[in-house]
C-alpha cells in the first residue's frame, strides 16, 4: 500500500482527466452548433412560409380589385335615427 502523501501528490491520471475535460468541452460545443443550425433551419422555413402567404394574399387582393368585384369608392356612413 502506498503512503497517503504519495497518493495525493502523484500525477498519474492527470492526462486522462484533462482529455476527458477536452472531450466534454468539444461535445458541448458540437451540441450547441447542432442546436444553432437546427434553429436557423426552422427560422428560414418559417420566413419562407410567411413570404409565400404574403404574396398569396397580395395576389388575391389584386385579383379581386382587378375584376371589379369590390366597390372601393368612399361612401357616406349610414345615419342613425335617434329614438326618444
Amino acid at each position: 500500500m502506498q503512503p497517503l502523501e504519495r497518493v495525493f501528490t502523484s500525477e498519474h491520471g492527470t492526462v486522462l482527466i484533462a482529455t476527458l475535460m477536452v472531450v466534454v468541452l468539444l461535445g458541448t460545443l458540437g451540441a450547441a452548433l447542432a442546436l444553432a443550425v437546427s434553429t436557423e433551419s426552422v427560422t428560414a422555413a418559417n420566413y419562407e412560409a410567411s413570404q409565400q402567404t404574403l404574396y398569396a394574399a397580395d395576389a388575391g387582393i389584386e385579383r379581386i380589385v382587378g375584376e371589379g368585384s369590390v366597390d372601393l369608392s368612399v361612401q357616406e356612413p349610414p345615419k342613425l335615427a335617434l329614438v326618444g
